[in-house]
């Protein structure tokens, strides 16, 4: 299991000093939906390696997450109405 530690400093990298060599790229990660869901997590954070720095094809994206209570889906509708 990956320590809190470890987990700080995985967001601490920025999209400026991340090394692609290091990232993985997320279509290659799989999670079975069978499994309960503090599983699923678990296994997604041990195949992503980074939660919080990874690639989509060629493109570094560093995710962030906020206590708003927004999902997603209702940040980005919001966001788009601006």
């Amino acid at each position: 299991m990956i320590s809190n530690e470890r987990l700080g400093e995985l967001y601490s990298i920025t999209v400026e000093t991340a090394d692609t060599v290091e990232l993985v790229e997320l279509t290659s990660v799989s999670v079975s939906k069978d499994l309960q869901k503090e599983i699923r997590i678990l296994q997604f954070i041990e195949e992503i390696n980074n939660p919080y720095c990874f690639l989509v094809g060629n493109n570094i994206v560093k995710t962030q997450f906020s206590n708003s209570g927004l999902t997603l889906k209702n940040a980005l509708v919001k966001s788009s109405r601006k």
